[in-house]
């Protein structure tokens, strides 16, 4: 191979190793564009926002060790922090960590911690949470199966995923035309967005070695709760 064409493949390469980190960048910037907005949104569906809370609570005990990705504001983990002994609260964002942080505090929250970081990139050791939770996650990840073999490492045996996801692909498919005009206007995250299927959806975890513990999803417009156990 000539001395040029090694050049060329480096300069290829280099390209190449760029293309997620600029993407990961636009995600990033979206998410802490909208994270004050976000902060105020209200929920839409308490009933099923309480119902999910009391579940997700019924599976830890005080020795358990929690890992959370894209925890967003973190109303929901100052929720769930007394029901165990270490919250590790993660998301892109770093103003949606900063008033995550700062819920914390105002709630006198001591056994939270917190990491900017994209999923694969996390600092948490392999096999040392008992559970992991991604609410409102997998549908907007670019590559949801990398993601699940991460969750999957980084829990313990036997260890727990808890997880709502979108069903978007349940729904009428002028969704896939709306979603690309919205991330244009910087109305929607940058990068892919998931067209799950519920059914497709439950597969997925079985195929990356999670059994089903326990699904729940109030209507086909709402979102799919899971409870899924480490095989």
């Amino acid at each position: 191979m000539s001395i040029l064409s090694k050049h060329y493949l480096k300069i290829l390469n280099m390209k190449d190793k760029s293309e997620p980190d600029k993407a990961l960048e636009k995600i990033k910037n979206f998410w802490d564009k909208v994270a004050p907005r976000y902060a105020q949104d209200k929920i839409k569906d308490m009933v099923s926002y309480e119902k999910k809370l009391k579940k997700t609570q019924s599976y830890f005990y005080k020795n358990m060790n929690v890992l959370e990705i894209g925890c967003g504001t973190g109303m929901t983990e100052v929720f769930h922090v007394p029901f165990v002994k270490e919250y590790v609260a993660t998301d892109i964002s770093s103003q949606m960590v900063d008033l995550a942080r700062k819920r914390a505090f105002d709630a006198s929250v001591k056994n939270m911690k917190f990491e900017v970081n994209s999923y694969n990139n996390l600092s948490i050791r392999d096999g040392s949470m008992d559970a992991v939770l991604a609410m409102s996650l997998l549908h907007l990840v670019q590559t949801p199966d990398d993601c699940l073999r991460m969750i999957h490492k980084k829990l313990r045996k036997d260890g727990l995923f808890i997880s709502s996801t979108m069903c978007l692909g349940d729904k009428i498919n002028f969704l896939k035309v709306v979603f690309p005009v919205m991330r244009f206007f910087g109305l929607a995250p940058a990068g892919s967005v998931q067209f799950f299927k519920k059914d497709t959806l439950l597969d997925r975890f079985e195929r990356n070695n999670f059994a089903i513990e326990y699904q729940w999803q109030p209507s086909d417009k709402k979102a799919c709760f899971v409870v899924a156990k480490k095989t």
